[in-house]
């Protein structure tokens, strides 16, 4: 819908009374990131942060005549500080404290503020002292909305009675009903956001809001530029009752400053903050009083990235922070060999099958005595921190010594219980399809092509463990980057256990992720059936335990995926300058040098 370009809404009247600038600042993604400090490395890292925002969150308050400032969700999880106070609670939640202390108006909660449950997200939120709404989780004992749908909040005018009433309504992807399934399924239920943003907008209009504030934890768009419901954010800019839009979970940034609109999509200002503090949004609204009221004249949206220096932060904050690093240093067991995820996306390695060792052997005794105990069983391992978008040091990197409790989490950033699914052959054959959509096509003989699809995160991609397949990737992929099938596309040859050809009828077990089990990643056929087992305690409990246990070297990856040769041919890829000190002479992988962002390049003789 394109709004009318003189709306009454954004239409001067000839006498005004009064203007008056109001600012909207907006954070979005925080994932607990209070202090710029990375805890699986154990050192400072500037740059983004809520204290690197403090000195902003400041200045944008100085210049503005009246000011608010909104939290868009995935706030209380993502650092290993964030995530005990939110899993579990002892007094109030640090994140909490933070954003009660710098003032925040209004939020609402991200897909990932549920992953610890709805009780204790719950606790978290008991002790905010701002409120956290969210008009599509519905509570299917009561009947209504979990959190309050919106909130109206008043805030006075120097000079006027009547306070200037904004009403602000926020959302989250429905999709959490997937990737949380098991915490929240038959308790809440979500709704398209933005059916859930234009009906409680109306209300809030109706009501007698002067302005209605949209925060929406929900990207701009999907691949295709459309709007959907984990990315609404075009269809919900062309509302007419919104007035400012605040997106996120995307962790992309906008406006640009590439973009041309002014941050401006149907007239209404939107902007999305990146993550983990890394900027600051800013919405200015120009008002003008008139007989039936305040009207927007004019808005623009801009980010301001996070400050080089950060401000500080409570002593509460400061305590949770060394208890945090404290907790992070207890040894576990000795690693008797280096484990690295350099090349995790590139071949089957030793990190992984360590993994899948610990996992195929809780299994075990999870199905001991079972008709399925019997089953054949493969591991499908996701490697979690292989650089891309966060950086070049989010690699795991372990020497041969102390294995400590950072270590664990960093192998293993979530926390998930262990799932045995039972599959055909078939869609065993699917699964691994759109795994390898994580791949380029690549033309017999070409020259250093691209051997990643910049568009599939490494997260939507599983290494195949206990079995043996070969991806073709002259072939074009099965699935879109976004999981969707594409006609004529499969590139995966035969699949093999134990020197046998998988046949499309054989039952075997797979073993895997609460979230993949789900559909996380959408990935056919996985909606929470055929699970026949469930861990009792997370992934990295099993893998934590197994340490504990296990004696010996580290297993070595003898099985998994590989590539079909392709001779004569070349794909590059960016991964740690560390690596490059690790090839073996006769590699079929050489160093080519360092890129602009800190990465290096590596080419690979399919």
């Amino acid at each position: 819908m394109t709004k009318p370009p003189h709306s009454s809404r954004h239409t001067a009247p000839k006498r005004p009374k009064r203007t008056l600038t109001v600012r909207l600042l907006a954070l979005t993604d925080l994932h607990g990131s209070l202090l710029g400090f990375d805890y699986l490395a154990d050192r400072a890292r500037p740059g983004r942060s809520l204290a690197a925002l403090l000195p902003k969150i400041a200045q944008a308050r100085e210049e503005a005549d009246l000011c608010l400032l909104f939290d868009n969700g995935d706030t209380f999880q993502g650092t290993p500080l964030a995530d005990r106070a939110s899993d579990a609670p002892f007094g109030p939640h640090p994140v909490v404290s933070a954003l009660n202390a710098i003032g925040v108006d209004a939020g609402t909660i991200g897909n990932h503020d549920l992953n610890f449950g709805l009780d204790k997200l719950r606790r978290t939120l008991a002790d905010a002292r701002y409120p956290v709404v969210c008009a599509n989780l519905l509570c299917l004992t009561s009947g209504g909305t979990y959190l309050p749908p919106s909130v109206m909040l008043e805030r006075s005018v120097p000079g006027l009675s009547r306070p200037l009433r904004i009403g602000v309504t926020g959302t989250l992807p429905p999709e959490v009903m997937v990737w949380d399934g098991d915490r929240l399924s038959g308790k809440v239920d979500a709704i398209d956001p933005v059916t859930a943003i234009r009906h409680e907008a109306k209300r809030l209009r109706h009501a007698g809001a002067d302005i209605v504030v949209a925060l929406c934890h929900g990207g701009l768009e999907d691949l295709d530029g459309h709007p959907s419901s984990e990315h609404p954010g075009r269809a919900v800019a062309a509302i007419d009752e919104v007035d400012a839009l605040v997106l996120g979970h995307a962790h992309d940034r906008y406006p640009t400053p590439e973009t041309s609109d002014a941050g401006l999509i149907d007239g209404t200002p939107v902007v999305m903050a990146g993550a983990f503090g890394s900027d600051l949004g800013v919405i200015d609204l120009n008002l003008v009083q008139t007989p039936r009221g305040w009207r927007i004249t004019g808005s623009r949206a801009a980010l301001r990235p996070a400050a080089p220096v950060e401000a500080p932060l409570s002593e509460d904050t400061r305590r949770a922070h060394l208890r945090t690093r404290h907790r992070l240093a207890q040894q576990i067991a000795e690693c008797p060999d280096a484990l690295t995820s350099y090349l995790s996306l590139v071949r089957p390695d030793a990190l992984g099958a360590l993994i899948a060792e610990s996992q195929t052997s809780a299994a075990a005794r999870g199905l001991a005595g079972s008709e399925m105990a019997e089953l054949p069983r493969v591991a499908m391992v996701t490697p979690f921190r292989c650089g891309g978008s966060d950086g070049p040091d989010a690699y795991v990197a372990l020497e041969a010594g102390p294995l400590r409790e950072r270590d664990i989490l960093g192998i293993l950033p979530y926390s998930e219980p262990l799932c045995a699914v039972a599959v055909t052959g078939a869609e065993l054959r699917q699964w691994l399809e759109r795994s390898a959509s994580l791949y380029a096509q690549i033309a017999p003989g070409a020259q250093d092509a691209g051997l990643l699809d910049p568009l599939v995160p490494s997260f939507n991609f599983d290494a195949l463990y206990g079995a043996d397949c070969e991806i073709d990737l002259a072939r074009p992929p099965a699935y879109r980057a976004d999981g969707a099938p594409l006609q004529g596309g499969g590139r995966l040859g035969d699949i093999r256990i134990s020197a046998r050809n998988l046949q499309a009828e054989d039952r075997l077990i797979v073993l895997t992720s609460g979230f993949r089990a789900r559909g996380g990643g959408r990935f056919p056929g996985r909606d929470g059936r055929g699970v026949i087992w469930r861990s009792e305690v997370d992934t990295r409990a099993i893998l934590r335990d197994h340490l504990v246990t296990r004696s010996g070297p580290m297993p070595s990856a003898e099985d998994g995926f590989r590539f079909r040769p392709q001779p004569g041919t070349t794909a590059i890829f960016d991964s740690s300058p560390k690596l490059a000190t690790q090839l073996e002479p006769d590699s079929t992988i050489e160093h080519l040098g360092p890129t602009d962002k800190g990465f290096a390049r590596y080419r690979l003789h399919l």
